[in-house]
């Protein structure tokens, strides 16, 4: 067993130690703040058409894609699309947020359906 004595620098991984109760369930929840991740909440058919002007340039037929088609229809149900960013080199949570995966994050919250990662 490694023992670290003292601070690492430039160090790729981290150790942890945590106790738990025997015979009980090693699943943990993690629970995020979508807000801290995003750029930009669309509410509206106007500021989602924006955005995919924005995203694909003019002229271009952006309602045939497939992830406007689902934030169209989002929006419509009375929800509101939330676009965000994370990135491996922010540190902190955004590196996890970007290694595990948004889709993997919130594969159980029935409440928030990611319609595009990547």
């Amino acid at each position: 067993m490694k023992i670290r004595n003292g601070f690492v620098s430039n160090s790729s991984s981290s150790s942890f130690m945590v106790s738990v109760p025997k015979n009980s369930s090693k699943k943990v929840k993690i629970e995020i703040d979508l807000d801290t991740f995003c750029e930009r909440t669309i509410t509206t058919i106007e500021k989602l058409d924006r955005y995919f002007r924005d995203r694909y340039g003019e002229g271009v037929d952006f309602t045939k894609e497939e992830d406007y088609i689902e934030a169209r229809k989002e929006i419509l149900n009375g929800n509101e699309i939330m676009v965000g960013i994370v990135s491996n080199e922010d540190g902190g949570f955004s590196s996890y947020v970007y290694e595990v995966g948004v889709c993997n994050i919130l594969k159980d919250n029935k409440d928030v359906k990611v319609i595009f990662e990547g």
